[in-house]
């Protein structure tokens, strides 16, 4: 069994459980807990599948809860039961799970300025106070509709590390072994995407790529999947993925060296 074959069970189990043989699902399960990557990329929708409870928040409810879930939790408050659909909801929900995080983050950042200076402080690139034409210029969209990105060493200097990592302090995101991320938002009809190079850890020339590919219409997970996403470096394709049921797509062990010559293609469906 493979990654996409287990998801495939998992997501054929959540629309028709009655003709799902549960043994597949219990198979497929253990195939997902067995990877820690494929975990990591399937853990929400593996909790929710074990969780009998029902998720009663919509996203925007659990979000409008975040600031003051953030603070009963620093007050040891939240295992009471006015906060168990936000926990709940939480387990299940990757997207508020990642702004819960970069809440958590910003918050923990900020308090460490109190009464005493931070270790470091971190520096930002902020290419919106420069032309924005250099930035246009690294994608498009060919006649097919598939959404062509490219990029270029002056690019890399420019992209600022993911949130997560600028609120806890970290160095500028042209330095070495840092993560670098490059989004567009809201610039193409019914398209999102977040492309996010992080480097292998002790190995240097290598780093992971994963891209993630947000279309509103569709409403989410579960049903982001199998777009097609091509990586190439110049004109040589290196290697296509489709993207999970939350829109993910993840090279791993690309050389470092190719990331000023990354041409990432997304468009084509499965």
């Amino acid at each position: 069994m493979d990654d996409q074959m287990a998801i495939q069970r998992l997501l054929a189990y959540m629309q028709t459980p009655s003709t799902t043989p549960r043994s597949e699902v219990d198979e497929a399960i253990a195939h997902i807990c067995a990877s820690p990557a494929t975990m990591r990329r399937v853990g929400h929708l593996v909790r929710a599948l074990l969780i009998p409870e029902e998720d009663q928040l919509t996203c925007e409810e659990c979000q409008d809860e975040l600031p003051e879930y953030v603070q009963v939790q620093e007050e040891g408050r939240a295992t009471a039961p006015r906060w168990r659909p936000v926990a709940l909801h939480l387990d299940l929900c990757p997207h508020c799970t990642e702004m819960y995080g970069e809440l958590r983050d910003l918050v923990t950042f900020a308090e460490s300025e109190q009464g005493e200076n931070p270790p470091a402080y971190p520096t930002f690139s902020m290419p919106f106070l420069q032309s924005t034409t250099p930035q246009k210029r690294t994608w498009r969209l060919d006649d097919l509709g598939r959404l062509i990105i490219a990029f270029s060493a002056d690019l890399l200097r420019t992209l600022p590390p993911p949130a997560q990592q600028a609120a806890a302090g970290a160095k500028s995101a042209a330095g070495a072994g840092t993560a670098r991320e490059f989004a567009l938002t809201n610039e193409i009809d019914d398209l999102n995407v977040k492309i996010t190079m992080e480097p292998v850890k002790n190995d240097p020339a290598h780093c992971t790529v994963t891209v993630s590919v947000d279309i509103p219409s569709r409403g989410g997970w579960p049903n982001l999947a199998d777009t097609g996403v091509i990586l190439k470096r110049d004109e040589s394709e290196i290697a296509t993925e489709y993207t999970d049921a939350f829109g993910t797509a993840v090279f791993e062990e690309v050389a470092t060296a190719d990331l000023e010559h990354l041409v990432i293609e997304i468009g084509e469906e499965a």
